[in-house]
C-alpha cells in the first residue's frame, strides 16, 4: 500500500529521523549515556566514609572539594566513620564509588532497643547511620533467657561480625541499661554510645582520694 504522505514529505521524516539518531549515537559515545553508561575508572583511595541515615555514602576526595557518591549495595558493611579503601570511577561526567575493603571500624559498640522476630533477637541502634539491625546471639540458656527478659528495653551491645552486606550484622549483648523512655536510661544511653564511661565521676573522685594530701598552713 502507498503513503499518503507526498514524497518531500516522507524524505523530510526520514531525514529527521537518521538525524535524531546520529545525535543519540554521539551522545551516548561521548558523554557515556544513561546512569548506566561506560564507566571512566579511578585511582583507589583511603579515608573516612561518611553515611547518610538512608544509608548512601559520601567519600570526600583530598585536596578537593569533589565527593564520590557510594550507593548503599555499594557500602559493603562499612559504617559512618569507617576508614575504607573507596574504588572510584566516573558516569556521565559524575563520581561514584564502591567500597572495597574497610581498614579500621570508627565504633564497635551500639546502643538500642532489644526485639524480638521471628524467634531471633535484633538491637534497633540509636544511632540511625547503622542502617541495618544486630542479630543478637547467645552462648547459653541463662543467656538467652537474660535476652528475653530485656525485650523492648534499652542494651549496650558489641559489633562481632559482619562480613557480607546480604547478610545481618551480628553481636553480643554486653549491658541492660534500662527501660527505654526514663531518663535515666536515656542519659545513660547517650554516655555509652559516645563512648564515655559511665561511672566516670566514681572514678575521678577515686584518683583524687589517692592522690598525696598537701598540708599548707
Amino acid at each position: 500500500m502507498e503513503s499518503l504522505l507526498p514524497k518531500t514529505q516522507k524524505g523530510f521524516l526520514f531525514d529527521n529521523t537518521r538525524f535524531f539518531a546520529i545525535v543519540y549515537l554521539m551522545k551516548q559515545t561521548r558523554y557515556g549515556g544513561n546512569s548506566r553508561g561506560p564507566k571512566e575508572k579511578q585511582a583507589d583511595l583511603e579515608g573516612a566514609i561518611f553515611v547518610t541515615y538512608g544509608g548512601t555514602g559520601f567519600f570526600d576526595i583530598p585536596g578537593t572539594t569533589n565527593s564520590i557518591k557510594i550507593s548503599r549495595e555499594n557500602l559493603g558493611t562499612a559504617l559512618h566513620g569507617d576508614t575504607v579503601i573507596v574504588k572510584s570511577y566516573k558516569r556521565n561526567r559524575e563520581l561514584y564509588g564502591e567500597v572495597t575493603k574497610i581498614i579500621k571500624r570508627k565504633q564497635l559498640k551500639f546502643t538500642g532497643t532489644l526485639r524480638e522476630d521471628g524467634g531471633q533477637f535484633f538491637l534497633i541502634p540509636d544511632n540511625k547511620r547503622f542502617y541495618k539491625p544486630i542479630k543478637i546471639h547467645s552462648k547459653s540458656k541463662e543467656e538467652q533467657l537474660k535476652i528475653k527478659k530485656a525485650l523492648g528495653h534499652k542494651v549496650y551491645v558489641h559489633l562481632t561480625k559482619w562480613d557480607r552486606h546480604d547478610k545481618d550484622p551480628e553481636g553480643e549483648l554486653l549491658q541492660i541499661i534500662g527501660k527505654k523512655s526514663e531518663h535515666e536510661t536515656e542519659m545513660s544511653a547517650i554516655i555509652l554510645e559516645k563512648g564515655f564511661v559511665k561511672n566516670f565521676e566514681k572514678a575521678i573522685e577515686k584518683e583524687a582520694d589517692e592522690l598525696p594530701k598537701i598540708i599548707t598552713d
